[in-house]
């Protein structure tokens, strides 16, 4: 175990301070400022991987993640529920700034930033995974486990609406993947993933979708 103080986010949101030896360690779930006891997981050549242990102080930007899946199933899908929709907008435009100057030689460049809307429901389009009959995403620290999803903040309420009807359903066995997308006229489509037979309804709710169903095979 170590104590540690997060000096700012990455990019994939992990939080990044210092062991007390100096080394640079990633923790998930961490904001900036701060301090917390954590266990390191993983140790390489120049950094290492923590786990959060106990939350000694909050940081400025720390905020209770509005979805139950974030905390309760440790949803893989987002990784900045727990920092204000500021913090997040900075840290994204500090992302972007850090690519230029250092990929792109760009030193001088200060990104403009743009914000959506909102900070929910914007989501167009999201791939669930399917594992032994359980459909949903994967949790951040096991990329193995799939839990069951009940309703995703950063999705479009139209798919999850088409989500709760799709649930009802009889897939297919073999399914390994489900797509649920909304394309820019407000059409709703879904994409059964694996090898599959073809999906012949055979409940109302897979004939009552009156949406595009097709069959593919998973994305690598």
């Amino acid at each position: 175990m170590a104590a540690v103080t997060i000096d700012r986010l990455m990019v994939g949101g992990d939080g990044v301070g210092r062991l007390p030896d100096g080394m640079a360690v990633f923790v998930p779930r961490t904001a900036p400022g701060d301090v917390a006891e954590i266990d390191v997981v993983e140790r390489r050549a120049r950094f290492a991987r923590g786990r959060l242990r106990r939350l000694v102080t909050g940081g400025p930007g720390r905020v209770a993640p509005a979805c139950r899946h974030y905390v309760d199933d440790r949803c893989g899908g987002c990784q900045l529920q727990h920092v204000t929709l500021e913090t997040q907008q900075e840290a994204k435009r500090t992302f972007v700034r850090d690519a230029l100057q250092r990929i792109a030689k760009r030193p001088n460049v200060e990104p403009q930033l743009e914000p959506c809307a909102t900070g929910w429901r914007y989501r167009s389009k999201i791939t669930l995974a399917v594992r032994g009959g359980c459909a949903g995403f994967h949790r951040y620290d096991e990329a193995g486990e799939v839990f069951a999803l009940e309703d995703c903040r950063i999705a479009r309420e139209s798919l999850m609406g088409l989500w709760h009807r799709v649930r009802a359903a009889n897939l297919p066995s073999g399914t390994t993947g489900i797509v649920l997308r909304e394309d820019r006229d407000g059409g709703l489509h879904v994409v059964v993933e694996g090898s599959v037979a073809p999906w012949t309804p055979r409940t109302s709710a897979v004939a009552d979708l009156s949406v595009p169903i097709s069959l593919g095979t998973p994305h690598n």
